[in-house]
C-alpha cells in the first residue's frame, strides 16, 4: 500500500487511481477525488482533504 501512496504523491509520475468516472489523485498536498459525470463538461470534486480513508470512500461511491 505504501508503494502506491508514494507513486500517487510523486509529482513526476502523474499517477491516479480510477473507478468508472471517478479518480483519486494527490494534488496541492491533499487527496482529491474527482468525477466527470457522463455528458458533462466539467469535473466535480467529491472529496478534498487529508484523509486517504475518506478519499477512498468517495472513490468507491460510499460518500458524496
Amino acid at each position: 500500500m505504501q508503494e502506491l501512496i508514494d507513486l500517487l504523491k510523486d509529482d513526476d509520475a502523474n499517477a491516479r487511481v480510477s473507478i468508472s468516472d471517478k479518480w483519486l489523485v494527490w494534488w496541492h498536498e491533499e487527496w482529491t477525488v474527482l468525477q466527470r459525470p457522463y455528458g458533462k463538461k466539467n469535473n466535480r470534486t467529491l472529496y478534498s482533504g487529508e484523509s486517504l480513508t475518506e478519499a477512498i470512500k468517495a472513490l468507491k461511491g460510499e460518500i458524496t
